[in-house]
């Protein structure tokens, strides 16, 4: 009985994983039907891992399911990215007053201002997204609550939907210096003033993510009536 169960819980974690890559990847993108044979053949397993792995993805906010439809890919729509920009903000603004409080480590700072200087710099580096998100996972591991990361790691897979349906910016219209801005903020030990430096560096790529939402989801509806 263990052993089966183990086998269980191995194949669901597989399939998770196969379809969260997928998602994650681009390759499956939002809106994407998830049939539960083809899930299965992608991850050369049988349908009951992949109903759990879906059940798993869905509570991850990556995949929806509706009645007589099915699964697919999330498809982040205006309402939900308001909500998510909202939540991020509480937490990030928060991250930033507490830190302004307690004060950085040399060592924590070294980290901070390494990270910056290679997200601010003007080259290209491989798997930004990945170090953009370290750096604010850091600030929120350091102010001692664990359940900060935890929220900021759900949204920013959100954020990982969003960039699915391609932000047509270039890296020349952001501030080179933000991430920077904001460890000198901190610095200050102003929580008000870094508060404010990073509410506005939250909302910097808003307004195109919206325009992003708004191009995609016309696409989808021609793409239907074609």
């Amino acid at each position: 009985m263990a052993s089966d169960d183990i086998l269980f819980i191995s194949g669901a974690d597989k399939a998770y994983e196969t379809i969260y890559k997928a998602i994650i990847c681009g390759e499956l993108l939002p809106g994407t039907k998830l049939s539960r044979r083809k899930m299965a053949r992608l991850s050369g397993l049988s349908v009951i891992p992949v109903i759990e792995a879906l059940k798993r993805l869905e509570t991850d906010g990556l995949v929806e399911s509706k009645p007589r439809w099915g699964s697919f890919v999330s498809i982040p729509t205006k309402e939900k990215l308001a909500d998510q920009y909202i939540l991020r903000e509480t937490i990030e603004c928060k991250t930033v007053r507490i830190l302004t409080e307690k004060g950085l480590s040399g060592e924590q700072e070294n980290y901070l201002r390494t990270c910056a200087r290679a997200l601010d710099g003007q080259e290209e580096i491989p798997d930004r997204p990945a170090k953009h998100n370290d750096f604010h996972y850091k600030l929120a591991e350091y102010t001692g609550y664990s359940s900060f990361t935890d929220v900021l790691k759900r949204i920013h897979l959100f954020f990982i939907l969003c960039r699915a349906m391609t932000t047509r910016r270039g890296r020349s219209a952001v501030p080179l210096d933000w991430h920077a801005r904001i460890v000198d903020a901190i610095l200050t030990r102003d929580g008000a003033f870094a508060e404010n430096i990073m509410k506005t560096h939250i909302y910097d790529s808003y307004q195109y993510i919206v325009e992003d939402i708004d191009a995609y989801t016309r696409n989808m509806s021609a793409r239907k009536n074609f």
